[in-house]
């Protein structure tokens, strides 16, 4: 069994939000202002800091807003650390540097490049924008419920790059053997071989077999609201 000791990855990005607000280095100092900041104990603030324990992930959101980061890149390491933009509809007005992406289906997920073939003929096709680089047959997936909590909120927009060379650690999209429909879990790779995390941490461990297909790397999250 792989373990991955998340408090203590989120315990480094929690710091490095901290750093980039201006709380004091780490220390007591961090501890006393952190408890103080969102009304929780000094030893909470401790074991948050030191990577013993996680905030309830409900206040996340509140954390990552008031330090001014990603909710979804302080909770899960996704994207960038600046705060999140609401992806927009093909009705708003983009920026300069967005990228239309086609919505699609997890079960058009598993067979993405021949969705995209014909996307041009697709005219009820809904699109989303990255505002980050990515691949030319980037695509868009929307959590549809609460089975990825507490990494993604139910209604999030994933921004899914196939074309990307998924990373450890990294969030991927694949369509495991005998299934129709794709799968959302962390890569976890430890030599040769390579594994699927479930976001429930009590799910069990997946090895990819030949027979499981990559699907792309989640390379944006956004919550609608």
């Amino acid at each position: 069994m792989i373990e991955v000791d998340e408090k203590k990855i989120f315990s480094e990005r929690l710091n490095i939000a901290l750093d980039r607000a201006g709380i004091p280095k780490k220390g007591k100092g961090r501890q006393l202002q952190l408890a103080a900041l969102f009304g929780v104990s000094q030893e909470s603030a401790r074991k948050w800091l030191a990577g013993k324990s996680f905030p309830d992930t409900k206040r996340i959101p509140e954390i990552a807003k008031r330090l001014n980061v990603n909710v979804q890149w302080l909770l899960a390491g996704v994207g960038n650390i600046h705060p999140a933009t609401t992806l927009k509809d093909l009705s708003s007005e983009p920026s300069s540097f967005s990228m239309k992406v086609p919505i699609l289906s997890w079960e058009e997920a598993g067979s993405w490049e021949k969705i995209l073939d014909h996307r041009g003929g697709d005219e009820n096709r809904v699109f989303a924008w990255s505002d980050i680089e990515v691949g030319a047959n980037a695509y868009a997936l929307v959590v549809e419920d609460d089975s990825m909590l507490s990494r993604y909120e139910p209604a999030s927009i994933l921004i899914i790059d196939p074309d990307y060379q998924a990373l450890h650690k990294n969030i991927v999209i694949y369509l495991l053997e005998n299934e129709k429909i794709a799968t959302c879990k962390q890569l976890i790779i430890e030599g040769n071989c390579q594994y699927l995390k479930p976001h429930n941490p009590n799910s069990p461990i997946y090895k990819i077999g030949e027979k499981d297909k990559y699907c792309g790397t989640v390379r944006q999250a956004c919550v609608v609201y």
